[in-house]
């Protein structure tokens, strides 16, 4: 009788270890949790070309997959591009289920510049947790350059200045300065590299424009002209020192004005102010010129073209006398 009691205590632990242990099994199998990996490495594409991406997923609660684009430069940017089996944008993205290998494919044909990105396959477990796995797809696009580049610097003579050339592309494009002519850079070559473009100590003769040109192994290359600004103080001189003129005839006295900004011309007679005016000039060289009507005696003296802007001033002499025979200049 004794013996007969034992086993069956026997028989009821036993019977309890093992429904006990089918109780876990449940609770381990109701627990098995969500993976995804993607089976393919970062791919380079060229634009019209097609790719692929292969996520790989363990979804015992068939929770929806989402493919995902996020944006490379600011991955706050994200946009689903599929819901399960069904794309956005249907006329270029197609996702295929292959139930055997447990695998969503997602599949972008015709691809354009702005598919560049990272692609995320991503299984929402709950309002707090999701899986995911994500592959980087660049596609291969000429350089362009950026409303970040500089279109024109203005400096004071003697200051520095920095032009700055920014372009996008892929691969990422080289930045290459030249100047217009191809005339020689301030520090002595005709070109150089880099995005930004250092002049120390700018000179007057460093106006103008300089070419940044953006390369990189896909045609065609872009470029910009960034015009460089100098303010300086007047430089003025006279193409005839010395002009000679009959009574009765005309005579015309030029100065040869550099100044930026344009400055006040004021001409002088024998010291005395005769003219003032701000020429109307479309640079910052040009000719100014005063003319003598009718010469009389009076008019016979020394002349001064004075230039004055607000960083100083200039000045040149022209000296007009008297001569028998009439000197004739038919050009203004």
């Amino acid at each position: 009788m004794t013996l007969l009691r034992s086993s069956l205590v026997f028989k009821a632990v036993f019977a309890t270890i093992f429904l006990q242990s089918l109780l876990v099994l449940e609770v381990h199998s109701s627990e098995a949790v969500e993976t995804a990996s993607i089976v393919e490495n970062d791919q380079v594409k060229r634009i019209g070309d097609e790719v692929e991406f292969n996520c790989r997923v363990n979804n015992p609660n068939d929770k929806t997959l989402f493919w995902m684009r996020i944006n490379g430069n600011n991955r706050s940017e994200q946009f689903v591009v599929a819901m399960g089996t069904t794309p956005t944008l249907k006329d270029r993205f197609s996702v295929d289920h292959y139930r055997d290998t447990a695998t969503y494919s997602l599949r972008i044909r015709r691809l354009e510049a702005n598919d560049t990105g990272f692609y995320q396959c991503r299984i929402a477990v709950d309002a707090n947790n999701k899986v995911s796995a994500e592959v980087k797809l660049d596609i291969e696009r000429p350089p362009e350059i950026t409303a970040k580049s500089s279109s024109s610097v203005t400096v004071v003579e003697g200051d520095s200045a920095e032009l700055k050339c920014e372009a996008d592309g892929f691969p990422s494009p080289s930045i290459t300065w030249k100047r217009e002519n191809d005339e020689i850079l301030p520090f002595g070559n005709t070109w150089t590299s880099g995005n930004v473009l250092r002049i120390q100590s700018v000179d007057k003769s460093d106006r103008g424009n300089y070419y940044c040109i953006a390369n990189n192994t896909i045609e065609p290359s872009d470029w910009a002209t960034i015009k460089l600004n100098v303010e300086f103080a007047p430089v003025v001189d006279t193409p005839r020192p010395r002009i000679g003129q009959a009574r009765g005839h005309d005579a015309k006295l030029q100065c040869h004005i550099v100044a930026n900004p344009t400055p006040i011309v004021t001409w002088l007679k024998n010291g005395k102010v005769i003219a003032t005016e701000t020429p109307h000039a479309t640079g910052d060289e040009f000719i100014h010129m005063h003319r003598v009507s009718v010469i009389d005696s009076k008019d016979y003296g020394t002349y001064t073209c004075r230039v004055k802007n607000k960083y100083g001033k200039a000045e040149a002499v022209i000296e007009l006398f008297k001569t028998e025979f009439a000197w004739i200049n038919d050009r203004d």
